[in-house]
């Protein structure tokens, strides 16, 4: 059988923490070219990689599985097993594996084709992992450990007490001391008691009044009223009533029918129109309105003496008699009229005709004369007719066929009839409505009697009777009693009554002594013994002086 050697040469990256990064170069492994991993009897592998032991950032052995990352280099003969799993060249894998015993690891690997032979270089690439420990615990040798501390338990013989501030156990033991008051007193309380005897102050009872040795009070109460049967008392009277028929009647303005009443009301019925019309009187109405139909102004002048003529928007020519007409359509026609003015001079002055008129003073000299139109005129300021004043007459108008002349406008007036409508209840009749109201009788008395639905009651009255309880005498409406009461008796603050007497007291400091080697504390003598205590911890503490201790340990 022929076998060839593959040398498979190693790299290995062992990353302590994401900061720093080791470089280990791991032994040649030399193995035959077999298609599975060749071990020994023992069933330990002939072909491992062996990486040493690995350590953490901090000085701790590496602990548990750590994640490797193996790559194959391109430049392998042929693919490789490596710890189960098939590589091909230039393949990256990762894979688990637990460190051994000296914080190593043991990679099984072999070649994946048979027959290859050379050299296959891979690199390792890990970052290690140590061994942790719960909070609390501190990793040594392996392990993790914690040591608890606690004071340790003071224990004090029977009856004794532990003292925090002597740190010793003591014991008290207190006897009531002795009690001395002054010769005439008691103790009682506290304090020693004396006592002196007076007479007693006397008044009667709240509400009782005195008479010598004697308490009286006068009650009044009102006596009962007595009615004879069949009446009631009201306001110092016996009141009975009789019973009668009462008179009926109608509402103001109701009709009687029988038991029961009634009035007819009619009001005007509603009245509407179909859309566009509008209630006038009677009927509907619907106005339909247009603008008139002018026509045209005259297109001519008329000159009568010396004033001419012309309609609106004519040029008048101040050098002729003419004007120059256009025609003028609307509601009104305007009017030009143009007529001549004349010549005045000022007081004492001459008027001198000619083209231009002057006035001559008195003097001799001449100034032009002024140009005066009629009032209501405006002077042109040339032209033979240059006053000129504007009027206007309402134009000739007519409507289109079917329209009458409205005043403002031409006016179609459409009529129809209208529709009446009652409010609910009413019933229409015509343009009105119609309803009939109901109403109960109205039920009176004559003078002296009380309306009681549809009866009348009358009253009658007697006189009322008064009496009284056993122990009370009758006065009129009132009833009245005497009682009588012993006198109460009452001493002053510090007084004790007994019998007709008060008996004062008197109190002095009471006095304590306590026997020897005792003290004093209020009306208790007290003595204190103490001995030391002793220290002892809970089972599985250890004690080390005035502290228990115990360690634990758990595996990482």
């Amino acid at each position: 059988m022929l076998f060839r050697k593959l040398l498979l040469l190693a790299l290995v990256y062992i990353s302590f923490s994401t900061k720093a990064e080791t470089t280990v170069n791991v032994e040649p492994v030399n193995t035959l070219s077999s298609k599975s991993l060749l071990s020994s009897k023992a069933d330990e592998p002939f072909t491992i990689i062996k990486v040493p032991t690995l350590y953490t950032l901090d000085g701790n052995k590496a602990f548990g599985e750590q994640q490797i990352t193996f790559k194959l280099h391109s430049d392998a003969p042929s693919s490789v097993v490596v710890n189960g799993i098939t590589v091909t060249k230039g393949q990256t894998v990762q894979f688990d594996k637990a460190v051994n015993s000296a914080g190593g690891l043991d990679i099984p690997i072999y070649p994946g084709v048979v027959g290859s032979s050379g050299a296959a270089n891979y690199t390792i690439t890990l970052s290690v992992k140590g061994a942790t420990c719960p909070e609390g615990y501190i990793l040594s040798g392996g392990m993790c450990y914690r040591t608890t501390t606690q004071p340790a338990i003071k224990v004090c013989p029977s009856g004794y007490l532990y003292s925090l501030n002597s740190g010793g156990c003591s014991k008290t033991y207190t006897v009531d001391a002795t009690k001395n008051c002054p010769a005439g007193t008691t103790y009682s309380n506290g304090v020693c008691m004396g006592s002196s005897s007076s007479p007693a102050s006397s008044s009667c009872p709240a509400g009782y009044t005195r008479s010598g040795s004697n308490c009286y009070k006068d009650t009044q109460i009102d006596a009962t009223k007595n009615c004879p049967s069949g009446t009631t008392y009201s306001n110092g009277l016996c009141l009975g009533s009789s019973s009668s028929a009462a008179s009926s009647s109608c509402p103001a303005g109701y009709t009687r029918s029988g038991s029961s009443c009634y009035k007819d009301i009619q009001i005007d019925a509603s009245k509407s129109c179909p859309s566009g019309y509008n209630v006038s009187g009677n009927q509907c109405r619907k106005v339909e309105q247009t603008d008139f139909i002018y026509m045209s102004c005259k297109p001519s002048y008329e000159e009568a003496g010396p004033t001419s003529y012309c309609p609106n928007g004519s040029s008048f020519d101040p050098n002729s008699t003419n004007c120059t007409l256009t025609n003028n359509s609307g509601s009104q026609c305007a009017l030009t009229k143009y007529e001549g003015g004349k010549y005045v001079c000022g007081s004492g002055e001459t008027l001198i005709p000619s083209v231009y008129p002057t006035c001559q003073k008195k003097n001799g000299q001449t100034v032009p004369a002024s140009y005066s139109c009629p009032a209501g005129t405006v002077d042109l300021g040339s032209g033979v007719w240059r006053c000129m004043s504007n009027t206007s007459y309402a134009a000739d108008k007519y409507c289109p066929s079917g329209y009458t002349d409205g005043g403002v406008s031409c006016e179609k007036v459409q009529t129809t009839s209208i529709t009446y409508s009652c409010l609910s209840q009413y019933s229409l009749s015509g343009s009105k409505c119609n309803k009939r109201e109901s109403a109960s009788l109205v039920y009176s008395c004559p003078a002296g009697g009380t309306l009681n639905g549809t009866s009348c009651v009358s009253s009658t009255s007697t006189a009322v009777t008064y009496s009284c309880p056993s122990q009370y005498s009758l006065s009129g409406s009132k009833c009245n009693k005497r009682e009588s009461a012993s006198l109460v008796y009452s001493c002053p603050d510090g007084g004790t009554l007994n019998g007709t007497s008060c008996v004062s007291s008197t109190s002095t400091a009471v006095t304590y002594s306590c026997p020897e080697n005792y003290i004093l504390s209020v009306d208790l003598c007290s003595k204190t013994e103490e001995v030391p205590s002793t220290n002892t911890c809970p089972a599985g503490w250890s004690l080390e002086g005035e502290e228990c201790t115990k360690t634990e340990s758990v595996a990482p």
